[in-house]
């Protein structure tokens, strides 16, 4: 493999995996808040509050419900 495209590899690959442990620590803390029952405040259900909260990244959640269902 090429020098440069050997340096775009690991650059792509360094990306990937921020990525992966971004959504680590996303869904981390959408499992507590969801444990703890943080929303109740303010919303009747998780749901609720991930419509209401989150509504502009609806597109993430449905993958995040395909992963939690294994569907991907």
């Amino acid at each position: 493999m090429e020098q440069k495209s050997k340096f775009a590899l690991n650059q792509c690959e360094a990306i990937v995996q921020d990525g992966f442990d971004s959504l680590y620590k996303t869904l981390r803390a959408l499992e507590v808040i969801d444990r703890m029952k943080l929303y109740e405040d303010d919303y009747l259900s998780m749901d609720q509050y991930m419509q209401s909260k989150w509504k502009n990244n609806q597109e993430m959640f449905s993958m995040i419900e395909k992963i939690k269902t294994h569907k991907i």
